[in-house]
């Protein structure tokens, strides 16, 4: 019977060591922006979609962004819009800046690598964005967050749910 009963003890250990890393760790990072790879159509009932990278900042105040652009092999450079001057100021040199509001999202294009055609199908392609925020709380410190992908899954997203089902059948 005390065998059980230690068993039992242990494994309430266990289980409250585990919820209360859990639970520092959501305190920690709660307020972490979050970024990710979205696909939408170029336009309006157009067939063809462009990659975007899609930012949530989720604290309650404002963060700066920034971001390397110009080319690099196997990176994809981020432009802030898809007008053809947002496109060529993603292209060269330099280091970009935008701010998000708290709780704001906003969705960033993205421009495939100068090698993307070279590329396997299992190839990583990938962007950095260093974030911090603009009124830190104690100090202010750059955190990074790296999105990575491979050509094929961006290449599944990019075709769409109707080059999908063509395949299946």
């Amino acid at each position: 019977m005390t065998v059980i009963f230690q068993f039992i003890q242990g494994v309430g250990a266990l289980v409250g060591l585990i919820t209360g890393i859990v639970y520092f760790a959501d305190r920690l990072f709660r307020h972490y922006p979050t970024a990710f790879i979205v696909t939408r159509p170029l336009m309006l009932g157009a067939w063809d979609r462009h990659a975007l990278l899609r930012f949530q900042n989720k604290a309650g105040r404002p963060i700066l962004l920034s971001w390397k652009s110009g080319t690099e092999p196997n990176r994809l450079q981020i432009a802030k819009g898809n007008t053809v001057r947002d496109t060529v100021v993603a292209l060269v040199q330099g280091e970009r800046w935008l701010h998000l509001d708290s709780e704001e999202v906003t969705e960033l294009d993205l421009i495939k690598p100068p090698n993307y055609r070279d590329l396997s199908p299992e190839a990583e392609i990938f962007t950095e964005v260093s974030w911090r925020f603009a009124q830190p709380a104690f100090y202010k410190r750059t955190r990074k967050i790296a999105v990575r992908i491979t050509k094929r899954d961006l290449e599944i997203m990019l075709r769409g749910e109707a080059d999908q089902l063509d395949e299946e059948h």
